[in-house]
């Protein structure tokens, strides 16, 4: 999904799913693999995303710093304006919050992600206001493909379709 379409919100309808699988990843890594094979695609940890991010650039720098926006900075500032985060721009990423750093992981990972989106752990240590931006991309994602949200809680979960327990301690 082309981050130029993530403003056709207005004109297009969810197609797809969000799901919600409430797993304790660490616990139970056999299922979380099992269920990736199964996908054909990868889990997106957003614990391990934000420990990647480049702390000393600015937001605006970061987001530009991706292959698929270089030199892009009106999509730079308008992805930013998606999810209210507009006044961040010059923010350095190490300043962000848990929640702000990862709604940019998430950010990134729209961009250049083209297929299926499994993602983990994306709520975990985010605010609810955090949780509602991250939700407008997720939204917008599911009207191109299916989205599966996998926490160890069903915080966040408010805009899934289903919800699924696959934890025997459930």
């Amino acid at each position: 999904f082309p981050y130029t379409t993530l403003f056709r919100s207005n004109y297009m309808r969810k197609k797809y799913e969000v799901v919600g699988l409430v797993i304790d990843a660490k616990k139970e890594y056999e299922k979380l693999h099992f269920f990736e094979r199964i996908l054909g695609c990868s889990i997106e940890d957003f614990e391990t995303a934000i420990v990647q991010q480049k702390e000393k650039m600015n937001t605006s720098q970061y987001l530009a710093s991706i292959s698929e926006m270089k030199d892009d900075l009106f999509s730079v500032q308008a992805l930013l304006d998606s999810v209210n985060m507009r006044n961040k721009e010059n923010t350095l990423i190490r300043d962000l919050t848990i929640g702000e750093r990862k709604i940019i992981a998430l950010i990134k990972f729209v961009v250049c992600n083209k297929s299926r989106c499994v993602l983990q752990n994306l709520f975990l240590g985010m605010s609810e206001m955090e949780v509602k931006k991250a939700n407008v991309l997720l939204v917008e994602i599911s009207t191109y493909t299916d989205v599966y949200l996998i926490e160890p809680t069903t915080y966040g979960f408010e805009i899934c379709d289903r919800i699924e327990y696959l934890s025997d301690n459930q």
